[in-house]
């Protein structure tokens, strides 16, 4: 018991040698309170401000001390499989070679092992190569992170692995967590970061993300989002306002991309720009396979090239996007081809968009625009209206620029809709439907002003 004393100027430099903190380990009968902590803290890898490993209770202990070690760093301890509690750290976090590395813990619990970290506060800057988080590094299946607010900054010049504002990769459960610090991740000439977000930079699986918050600005190549990169688990009442940029590709408000047919999307809010080269949307950059429900969008939404969409710029592999709305403007660019451009989606391509309306303006330099998509192949569109207004080149509809199917359908692909829009183009330019090639519409009407 530390009896709110502060331990000051302690400098720890033990740079070829592991567990490095105040205290090397803590066993699981080992109680760290009320301490404050500050001066330098270096190591080779394990590095923690107040422990390299915690298997006990560290609680209402503040970290100021600078910690830096090659791999595996955090600002109270590298390694929790105990519970860290009513805890802050305001010292900067280092990490050169990789591993996970965290403003509170480099890692959270692991497969077999629980990890709990709660009512935590981070305000120091992380920074390095590995899976970084302002929170932790990595927050592993038996790991929950609770009650957390991150105010640092994650940065990194790395091309790889995760990064995340509360977790760099989450396979267990984060719930009621707000990010304030900005997550910028990407290096000219490079791909930049991969799987990079204002929560978790890779939601996986079974991992859980519920009530959660993000306010800072996301910066990355691949897989970019205001709460996930890359999500194959499940995310639900979240809610994004920083703008986010996908350098390269896949970049949501919520999710860059969800992946593997797992990741669900239910009940989120975006209020941030989202912009990058493809794959944009105000919700979901990519989503292949997934599930997007109750979602609503008020960013603008721009992508460079193509595959911009107010809820998603990309559904596919059997996609759902159910009880959706859009407000933001959408652009795409692409003046010299295709840019598929959409209030709800960019491109529908084998997926299913139901309950759903746009009422923000989408213009493209290209073709293939729709005020819901701005393509529709081989899917289906139900109960979705448009008031915004819709520009493009060729291929230009109030509902989409383009229904397609390989073969005759003996049913409607898009059916219950209407648009009151604007509508204008060059070519192939309808109130509901720029153009169809085994197209089959139903129960649709336009009062939209239609010009070309």
């Amino acid at each position: 018991d530390g009896m709110g004393y502060t331990i000051s100027d302690l400098t720890i430099d033990r740079s070829g040698e592991s567990y490095v903190g105040l205290f090397g380990c803590l066993t699981e009968s080992a109680r760290v309170t009320n301490l404050t902590l500050s001066g330098s803290i270096s190591g080779q890898s394990s590095v923690g401000g107040i422990a390299g490993k915690n298997l006990g209770l560290i609680r209402n202990v503040a970290n100021k001390a600078a910690v830096k070690g090659n791999s595996s760093v955090g600002g109270i301890t590298s390694t929790n499989y105990g519970t860290v509690e009513f805890v802050s750290n305001s010292g900067s976090i280092t990490a050169t070679d990789g591993g996970s590395v965290g403003g509170i813990a480099g890692s959270n619990g692991d497969g077999n092992k629980t990890g709990i970290i709660k009512y935590a506060e981070n305000t120091g800057a992380v920074t390095g190569w590995g899976n970084l988080g302002g929170i932790a590094g990595v927050n592993n299946s038996k790991g929950t992170i609770a009650n957390a607010v991150n105010q640092g900054s994650v940065t990194s010049d790395a091309d790889s692995s995760c990064f995340g504002g509360i977790s760099g990769i989450n396979k267990g459960t984060i719930k009621d967590v707000v990010n304030e610090g900005d997550v910028k991740v990407y290096k000219e000439g490079t791909m930049g970061g991969n799987s990079v977000g204002g929560i978790s930079g890779n939601n996986i699986d079974k991992g859980t993300i519920e009530n959660a918050v993000n306010k800072g600005a996301i910066l990355g190549g691949v897989a970019v989002g205001g709460i996930v990169g890359e999500n194959s688990g499940s995310i639900r009442n979240t809610e994004n306002s920083g703008n986010i940029i996908g350098v390269i590709s896949a970049a949501g408000g919520i999710v860059g991309r969800n992946a593997n047919g797992k990741g669900s999307v239910i009940e989120a809010f975006n209020s941030g720009d989202v912009s990058g080269n493809g794959y944009i949307g105000g919700i979901v950059g990519n989503n292949k396979g997934g599930l997007i429900e109750a979602a609503a969008n008020e960013g603008n939404i721009s992508a460079d090239q193509q595959l911009a969409g107010g809820i998603a710029g990309y559904n596919t592999n059997g996609g759902k996007i159910v009880n959706a709305s859009n407000k933001g403007v959408i652009t795409s660019g692409n003046s010299k081809g295709d840019s598929f451009a959409g209030g709800i989606c960019g491109f529908n391509s084998g997926g299913s968009i139901a309950n759903s309306y746009n009422t923000g303006d989408v213009a493209a330099d290209g073709n293939y625009v729709g005020g819901v998509c701005g393509a529709n192949a081989n899917a289906l569109v139900d109960g979705v209206y448009n008031t915004g207004a819709v520009e493009g080149a060729d291929n230009v509809g109030g509902v989409a620029g383009y229904d397609g199917n390989d073969e005759e359908l003996d049913y409607a692909s898009i059916k219950n809709a209407y648009n009151t829009g604007s509508v204008s183009g060059n070519k192939n330019i309808g109130g509901i439907l720029g153009l169809g090639e085994y197209g089959s519409v139903a129960n649709v009407y336009n009062l939209g002003k239609v010009s070309g």
